[in-house]
C-alpha cells in the first residue's frame, strides 16, 4: 500500500478514532464519517491489517509521500540474487523495505564460511556526498562489539552506484512475533525490552543513535537474546549536532518521535521514545497511533478491560494482551512524551525504571507518595510481609499455631547446628590441641572433610549437597580432581533424590560433574557442551540462578575456546558479561573477564585483551590486594597478552610475577599456574633463551601429568611445547618422540582429523627432517599440509609454512626444481593475501635463493638472498631462528662461490649465531665446518 500525503491528511484523524474501537463500532463510525468510498477503503485496509502487522513498522518515504504532493509509485524492486559485492556473494532475499533489501550472503572467496545478511540500498537513497559519509560510518559503526548489536562487518559500493553493507546474520524472530508464538509472559518481555535497552546504552556511550528502533529491527533468537539490527541507516550523534539534516527521514512512524518525523536531527532522545513505544507494543499488544504533531500526548491505551473484535478473538491463544499497570503506563508515557524536555533523560534511566518495575520498586516515572512506596515494598517483600501478617494470625489463633511455629525454628536451628559443628570439626583440624601435634596440610584437610561429610550432615541431605558442592570446586582448585569428582558426584545425586530430575540445582551438579570427568580426559567436549547448554537454559529465566547462569555462559565460552570455535566462545563470554552487574561479587566479574581476555588473546585482538585487564586492576589491587589469587592471575593474562602483541620481555616479567605468586598460594599446582608456565616457556624460547625455556617446559609438562593425566588437552598441548623448544636446543630425537606423544593424545582426545594432530605432524616431520630422515619427514608433511589447506584454506598462513617446509625437505633431497616451484607459490600467495608479513617472505625468499643455487642460477640467487637480508633488518620483528637460517644460506652461496675470505666470514657469522643454542657437535654447525673446509680445500688446489 502506498499514501500520497494529501490522503493521509484527509484520513490521520479518523485512523485515530478508529484504530481504538472494537471491529462492530467502525462500521457506525464510518458510516456517521461521511468520507468518500475510496477513503474509507483505504481505513478498512489499514485497519485490517491488526497489531500484527507490520505497516508501521515501514519506513515513512515507504508509506507516506511526504516529500510531494503527488502519488508517485514505489520504484520496481531490484533483484540481487547472486551477484558478487567484493568478497561477498547474495543468496536469497529476506525483506524489502523503503531503504532498499536484506539478502542471506556468504563469503565468496573461500577463505572461510559464514553466514551473513547484505543490505542493498537503493540507489535513488543516497546521494553521493552521503556515499561518502555512509563509509565513514560504516567503519566506526563497525567497532561496535556487544553481545545485542548485529555487527557491521564489511561495506561497499556496487559498479552500478548501489551501497551495500555486510552484517552478523542473525536467525531469528522479530520480537513481537517471538513472544506472541511463545506465549512469553510480561516480565519476560520486559527483560527483552531491557536487553534492548542495554545495546542502546552500549551504543548511546559511543555517539551512535539507531534511528529506527521498531520490532523488525529486533530480533530474538532460540536462546531468547535480543539483538538490534539495521544500524546501517543511523547517525552519528556528533555529526547532527553539527547541523547536517536529510532530505528524506527514514524511520518507522509507529516508532518515531514527532520532531524526528518533522525534520529534526537525530538525538538519544528518539531512541527513547521509541524504547517506550516498543514497551507499549509488547506490554499491551497494542500500537500507539502516529503521534500528533500539534503538541498532543498520543493516545496510550491501557490494555485492560478491553473488548477483543471478532477477528482477535478467533486468533491463537498465543495473541493474547496483557494488561498494563499503573507504573509500566508511567514508564511508557515519560519515554513517549511529546516534549523531549520530558522523556526521560537517557536509555539507561528508563531500563533503570524497568528494572525497578521486575523488583516490585518505586519507579521514578510515577513521582508516587507515602503510600505507592508502602505498596512497593509490601509486593517486593511479599515473603516477610505475610510472616508478619501471619504471626499476628498464629497468635490469635492459638496454641497450635504457635506450637506448628516453634517445630520449624526448632527445625532450622538443627540445620545450621548440624552445618556449624561440622565447621567447627573441619577447623579444628587446622590448628594442633598440643604441642607436639601437627597441623595436617590443606589438602589432607579438605580430603578428611569430604569424607567426613556425609557422617555429620547425615540429617540434611541438602545441606551435605551444598557442602559438597563446595568441597569439589575448593578440590579441583588444587588439582585433586578425582576427589572432586567424587564430592560433585555424590551432591549431585542428593539434589536428585530432593527436587527430582529438572530441578536448576541438580541440572548445575550433573554438569560440573561431567566438566570435572572431562578435565581429565573422562569425559567428551560434545557432553560437556550439551550440559552446559542444558543448565543455560534452565537457569536463563530464573532470577535467583542468575549468577550461576553467567557462570555457566562463561564455562561454555572456555569450552568452545578450548577447541578452537572461538568466535562463538566471544559470543557466548560477551553475554555472560551482559548478565552480571556492578553489585554482582568483584571476583565473577573480574573472573569472566578473563575468559574473556584470554580468547580475545587468541582471537588476535590483543588490545582489547589489554583493556579488559586494566578495567580491574586498580580495583583488585585496593580491595584485595596485589597477592591475591585474581590480582595475580591479572598479571598472568596480562603477560599471555603481551607475548601474543610480541612484547616478549614484558611479557616474562609479567608471567614471572605471577607464577611466582601463585607457587606459594598452590604448592600443589593448578590448571592457571599451568597455563601461565606454559606461556613463560614460550616466552623465554621467541627470545632465544632456551635453557630456562627447557626448564620451565619440562615443570610444565610434569605438572600436566601430574594433574591432568595423560590424556588431556592441556598435557598434550604441553608435549608439543616441550618438544618445539628440545627442537631448538638441536636435540632432534627427544624433539620427534615428544610431537609424536602429543599427535596420539591429541588423537585420543578429538579424533585422527582434529586439525590440533595435523600441526603436531608437521613439528614431527621437521625434527624427522633435521635427522635427516627426508623421507619420513616428506610423507608427514604432506598429510599435515592436506589437513591444514581443508581446515584454514591454502592461503593461509599455516599452509604457507607448512609449503616452504617441504621445500626445504624438497631441497635437501636435491629436487631443487620441485622446491623452486613450491617457494614461487608460497610468494605468490603470501603477496595475495591479507597475511604477507615482511620477515616471513624474507625467509621464504632466502629459501628460494637456496633452490636458485642448486639450479646454477647463482646471480638470482645472490639478489633474492640480498632482498631477503634486507626485508629482515626492516621489520624489526625478525625471531633468532630467522637470522639464523638466512645466515647459514648466506654462508652457502659465498662458499659455493669459491670467495674464500667470503666465505670464512659468512661461516664465522652464521657459526656464531648458532653456537648460542646449539652444541659444536650439531649437524648444523658441523655443516658450516664442512662448508670452510670444502672451500679451503678448493682454494689449496687452485
Amino acid at each position: 500500500m502506498y499514501i500520497d500525503k494529501p490522503l493521509w491528511n484527509r484520513i490521520q484523524d479518523h485512523f485515530d478514532q478508529l484504530i481504538g474501537l472494537a471491529a462492530e463500532e467502525r462500521d457506525s463510525y464510518l458510516d456517521r464519517s461521511g468520507l468518500p468510498d475510496a477513503d474509507r477503503a483505504v481505513l478498512l485496509e489499514l485497519l485490517a491489517a491488526g497489531p500484527e502487522c507490520e505497516l508501521l513498522d515501514r519506513p515513512v518515504p515507504d508509506l507516506l509521500a511526504l516529500g510531494s504532493q503527488e502519488t508517485q509509485s514505489p520504484p520496481p524492486p531490484h533483484d540481487w540474487h547472486g551477484r558478487e559485492l567484493g568478497p561477498w556473494r547474495v543468496d536469497r532475499l529476506i525483506s524489502r523495505g523503503g531503504m532498499g533489501a536484506v539478502y542471506a550472503g556468504y563469503r565468496n572467496d573461500g577463505r572461510f564460511d559464514k553466514k551473513v545478511a547484505i543490505k542493498l540500498l537503493d540507489a535513488a537513497g543516497l546521494d553521493s556526498a552521503e556515499h561518502k559519509r555512509l563509509i565513514e560510518e560504516v567503519r566506526i559503526l563497525a567497532r561496535l562489539q556487544h553481545p545485542g548489536i548485529a555487527q557491521l562487518i564489511d561495506s561497499g559500493v556496487s559498479g552500478d552506484g548501489y551501497s551495500w553493507l555486510v552484517m552478523e546474520y542473525v536467525d531469528g524472530q522479530p520480537i513481537d512475533r517471538y513472544c506472541r508464538e511463545r506465549e512469553i509472559g510480561l516480565e519476560q518481555r520486559i527483560e527483552l525490552v531491557c536487553q534492548v535497552a542495554e545495546a542502546l546504552e552500549y551504543a548511546h556511550r559511543h555517539q551512535i543513535v539507531h534511528c529506527d528502533i521498531k520490532p523488525a529491527n529486533i530480533l530474538v533468537s532460540e536462546s531468547g537474546r535480543a539483538q538490534l539490527v539495521d544500524f546501517g541507516i543511523a547517525r552519528l550523534v556528533q555529526d547532527r549536532a553539527q547541523g547536517e539534516s536529510d532530505g528524506r527521514i527514514y524511520c518507522s512512524p509507529g516508532f518515531t518521535a514527532p520532531e524526528r518525523l518533522r525534520g529534526a536531527a537525530p538525538t538519544t532522545m528518539h531512541d527513547v521514545y521509541a524504547l517506550g513505544a516498543l514497551l507499549h507494543v509488547l506490554a499491551t499488544g497494542q500500537r500507539v497511533s502516529l503521534p500528533a504533531t500539534a503538541g498532543v500526548e498520543p493516545p496510550l491505551p491501557s490494555g485492560l478491560n478491553r473488548r477483543k473484535s471478532a477477528r482477535q478473538s478467533g486468533q491463537r491463544s498465543g495473541a493474547r494482551r496483557f494488561g498494563i499497570d499503573h507504573d509500566l503506563q508511567a514508564i511508557c508515557r515519560r519515554a513517549m512524551a511529546i516534549n523531549p524536555d520530558q522523556r526521560y533523560r537517557s536509555v539507561e534511566s528508563m531500563r533503570t525504571d524497568l528494572s525497578n518495575w521486575m523488583e516490585h520498586r518505586p519507579v521514578a516515572a510515577r513521582n508516587g507518595g507515602r503510600l505507592y512506596w508502602l505498596g512497593c515494598f509490601v509486593r517486593r517483600n511479599t515473603l516477610a510481609t505475610a510472616l508478619g501478617v501471619g504471626l499476628v494470625a498464629a497468635l490469635l489463633a492459638g496454641l497450635f499455631a504457635a506450637q506448628w511455629q516453634a517445630q520449624e525454628a526448632m527445625r532450622e536451628a538443627q540445620r545450621k547446628t548440624a552445618a556449624l559443628g561440622y565447621l567447627q570439626d573441619v577447623l579444628a583440624t587446622l590448628v594442633p590441641d598440643s604441642p607436639d601435634a601437627v597441623a595436617e596440610p590443606r589438602t589432607r584437610v579438605l580430603l578428611r572433610a569430604t569424607e567426613q561429610a556425609p557422617r555429620a550432615l547425615a540429617d540434611e541431605p541438602l545441606v551435605l549437597a551444598q557442602v559438597s558442592e563446595t568441597m569439589a570446586g575448593l578440590l579441583a582448585r588444587i588439582g585433586e580432581y578425582e576427589a572432586a569428582q567424587y564430592a560433585q558426584q555424590r551432591a549431585a545425586g542428593l539434589y536428585l533424590a530432593e527436587h527430582g530430575p529438572d530441578h536448576p540445582d541438580t541440572v548445575l551438579a550433573r554438569t560440573e560433574q561431567l566438566r570435572l570427568r572431562a578435565t581429565r580426559g573422562g569425559g567428551s567436549d560434545p557432553a560437556v557442551e550439551q550440559a552446559l547448554r542444558d543448565a543455560i537454559a534452565v537457569t536463563r529465566d530464573r532470577p535467583a540462578y542468575r549468577r550461576r547462569h553467567a557462570l555457566s555462559l562463561t564455562q561454555l565460552a572456555t569450552l568452545l575456546g578450548n577447541v578452537g570455535r572461538t568466535d562463538e566462545a566471544l559470543v557466548v563470554v560477551n553475554q555472560a558479561r551482559a548478565f552480571l552487574q556492578a553489585d554482582d561479587p568483584l571476583q565473577q566479574r573480574v573472573e569472566t573477564d578473563l575468559i574473556a581476555a584470554e580468547l580475545n588473546i587468541t582471537n588476535g585482538t590483543h588490545e582489547t585483551a589489554l583493556e579488559l585487564i586494566q578495567t580491574h586492576e586498580a580495583e583488585l589491587r585496593e580491595t584485595l590486594g596485589a597477592g591475591h589469587r585474581l590480582s595475580l592471575t591479572l598479571a598472568g593474562v596480562r603477560g599471555q597478552a603481551l607475548r601474543y602483541a610480541g612484547r616478549l620481555e614484558e611479557s616474562r616479567e609479567h608471567l614471572t610475577t605471577a607464577i611466582d605468586g601463585l607457587r606459594p598460594l598452590y604448592p600443589e599446582g593448578n590448571e592457571r599456574l599451568l597455563d601461565l608456565l606454559g606461556g613463560l616457556g614460550i616466552a623465554h624460547y621467541k627470545l632465544g633463551e632456551l635453557d630456562p625455556a627447557a626448564e620451565v617446559a619440562r615443570e610444565h609438562l610434569d605438572l600436566s601429568r601430574r594433574l591432568l593425566g595423560g590424556r588431556s588437552h592441556q598435557t598434550a598441548l604441553a608435549l608439543s611445547n616441550t618438544g618445539n623448544i628440545e627442537f631448538a636446543r638441536g636435540n632432534y630425537p627427544a624433539a620427534r618422540d615428544l610431537q609424536e606423544e602429543s599427535a596420539q593424545a591429541f588423537a585420543e582426545l578429538y579424533g585422527e582429523d582434529h586439525i590440533a594432530v595435523a600441526l603436531t605432524l608437521g613439528n614431527m616431520a621437521e625434527a624427522l627432517h633435521h635427522m635427516g630422515r627426508h623421507a619420513q619427514s616428506m610423507e608427514l608433511r604432506i598429510g599435515a599440509m592436506q589437513r591444514i589447506g581443508e581446515v584454514w584454506g591454502e592461503d593461509s598462513m599455516r599452509y604457507l609454512h607448512q609449503l616452504r617446509a617441504r621445500a626445504r625437505t624438497q631441497l635437501a633431497m636435491g629436487q631443487a626444481d620441485e622446491a623452486a616451484m613450491a617457494l614461487e607459490r608460497t610468494l605468490s600467495l603470501a603477496e595475495a593475501t591479507d597475511s604477507r608479513q615482511s620477515e616471513e617472505m624474507a625467509l621464504t625468499r632466502a629459501w628460494l635463493a637456496e633452490a636458485r643455487r642448486q639450479q646454477g642460477r647463482t646471480e638470482e640467487a645472490r639478489r633474492l638472498l640480498t632482498a631477503a637480508r634486507s626485508g629482515l633488518d626492516q621489520s624489526g620483528e625478525a625471531t633468532p631462528a630467522m637470522q639464523e637460517t638466512v645466515a647459514r644460506l648466506e654462508a652457502r652461496l659465498a662458499c659455493h662461490l669459491s670467495a674464500l675470505d667470503a666465505c670464512r666470514q659468512a661461516v664465522e657469522s652464521a657459526d656464531g649465531l648458532y653456537a648460542r643454542r646449539l652444541p659444536v657437535d650439531s649437524p648444523i654447525r658441523a655443516e658450516l665446518r664442512q662448508l670452510l673446509a670444502a672451500a679451503q680445500a678448493r682454494h689449496g688446489s687452485g
